[in-house]
């Protein structure tokens, strides 16, 4: 007989939830080689509505269903437990996302921002980039198609969802920038500029060396506010660009060996 396999996650609240202080139980047992059920059931979640995602190695997403009442029973036919890297609990705040409950033992910086960028709508807060020329055609052999860039791009979602990017005509584009030398001397940053309904669209990836602590930032471009936009819930710092490319960026810090978010004590407008 084949043995059934199973894996429990610690769901631990973030950016402030204070329900379910000590995390609780999300069940995924494997139905077959590409089939799993999600369950999970805790009093702490009741009076709210929420979606659950299942996030992949292959940096996908995919809805897991609404916990209702404290409580989810799904069954989701193509996906594989081993292929699940982590799941989140997200609940829909004024229209916009908000995370609220992350399972451990995962970095989820770029995949957060990915995500939040992917279901928000643009405004005034995103600046929209400038018309790029078009690409020149893509060589018809496959052979000749260029490396993939070393990061990847937003994920696609999977289970009838779909991301701004997956019928664009074009691709993913980065290249290193230097937006805050004064701040962050000696640190490394790189832009990440993707099409979306509207035009070109970007945000931005560095690591940085600060009194002696090492962090990983990632920034949304936007403009200068007392507090930042609701839905970018954990970057709390607005610094202005040297580069160019934005006037300014609302700015997550994360450890880079612990993957906690952290403050780096520095004035909301940079200086």
């Amino acid at each position: 007989m084949k043995k059934i396999e199973r894996q429990l996650m610690i769901l631990k609240p973030t950016g402030g939830f204070s329900s379910c202080k000590n995390g609780i139980a999300l069940r995924l047992h494997e139905l077959g080689s590409t089939s799993t059920s999600a369950e999970l059931s805790d009093a702490c979640l009741k009076g709210d509505v929420y979606t659950a995602y299942l996030f992949l190695h292959s940096g996908e997403y995919s809805p897991a269903g609404q916990v209702t009442d404290g409580t989810l029973d799904a069954t989701l036919p193509d996906i594989a437990l081993s292929d699940i890297a982590g799941a989140a609990l997200v609940r829909m705040d004024k229209q916009r996302p908000l995370f609220c409950l992350l399972s451990t033992g995962m970095d989820w910086t770029d995949t957060i921002a990915r995500f939040l960028i992917t279901h928000t709508p643009q405004t005034q807060e995103y600046p929209r980039e400038p018309e790029l020329s078009k690409p020149d055609p893509l060589p018809n052999t496959a052979q000749q198609l260029p490396p993939a860039p070393p990061t990847a791009p937003p994920p696609r979602i999977i289970h009838n969802e779909q991301s701004a990017c997956d019928t664009c005509p074009h691709v993913q584009k980065q290249h290193p920038i230097d937006p805050f030398p004064a701040v962050f001397p000696g640190s490394k940053w790189v832009k990440i500029s993707y099409p979306g309904p509207t035009g070109w669209w970007h945000y931005i990836s560095g690591t940085i060396y600060k009194q002696g602590r090492t962090a990983k930032v990632l920034g949304v471009p936007g403009e200068y506010g007392m507090a930042p936009p609701i839905w970018l819930e954990g970057f709390g710092t607005y610094l202005r660009s040297a580069a160019g490319d934005a006037r300014g960026y609302w700015l997550m810090f994360q450890d880079a060996e612990t993957g906690e978010v952290m403050g780096m004590d520095l004035s909301p407008h940079g200086g």
